[in-house]
């Protein structure tokens, strides 16, 4: 998985390297008004539940990372939309416990189960962005949603109580897909005429159950970081000849 990873990453790069100088080409002394680029995030996820039922749990944040292909399209020089198409590894260390009543306490219910899932999602996040331009540096805020499917998912049991397996496969228990609410924040410096690096961070809320089994409802919710490289953005119009 992680060689595949790297290559869908190398691809990505060739990819906007190409664009960029095929745009470069044909829009000579036009002003760029669209970008295309790269981006990899560091990533903590965590998750909130309610209507816990009969089973209850605590998370904690665990992290996680991923990468991908990022678009953007201006209107102008102040708002224009992001998405792109993005690859995750996410993880989450859970204690499940059950509620504990006079005719229920026995091994089982005394001692939490200790868990971790994991595994691999795509993302396909869209958001509006509004952008502050001053001089070479410019402060982009996203706000938008977030597509989510989910492809590889497990269990991870690290409880003596549990012997007859280690690893259980949780992705027929997806709820899919996955929606999320997205915010952000990015920090961009012009370092070429048609190329911008960037820095930033920002968070996401899911609204979708994650488990469609599950007595309860638990929602992730997670915290990034994330840099990377665009080419041909409009944020910084070159000036005519």
């Amino acid at each position: 998985m992680k060689r595949r990873m790297l290559t869908c990453a190398a691809f990505s790069a060739f990819m906007c390297v190409s664009l960029h100088v095929f745009a470069q080409q044909e829009d000579e002394g036009r002003e760029p008004n669209a970008s295309f680029g790269v981006a990899g995030t560091a990533s903590y996820y965590n998750g909130w539940q309610f209507n816990s039922g009969y089973l209850f749990s605590r998370t904690r944040f665990t992290p996680g990372y991923g990468g991908g292909f990022t678009f953007e399209k201006m209107f102008n020089n102040y708002v224009g939309i992001q998405s792109g198409l993005r690859a995750n590894y996410y993880s989450l260390k859970m204690s499940l416990k059950t509620r504990i009543t006079f005719f229920s306490l026995d091994d089982f219910t005394a001692l939490p189960l200790h868990l971790t899932l994991d595994g691999w999602s795509v993302s396909v996040p869209l958001s509006l962005l509004t952008s502050i331009n001053i001089s070479f540096f410019s402060l982009n805020l996203l706000a938008g949603i977030t597509y989510t499917h989910i492809i590889v998912s497990s269990f991870t049991s690290g409880s003596p109580l549990i012997t007859l397996w280690r690893k259980l496969d949780l992705l027929p228990f997806i709820n899919q897909p996955q929606f999320a609410f997205t915010a952000g924040l990015l920090l961009r410096f012009r370092i070429a005429r048609y190329i911008d690096l960037f820095v930033g961070g920002g968070g996401e809320l899911y609204v979708t159950s994650l488990i469609s089994s599950y007595d309860g409802l638990m929602r992730l919710y997670s915290l990034s970081a994330t840099a990377g490289v665009m080419f041909r953005t409009n944020i910084f119009p070159a000036p005519k000849k």
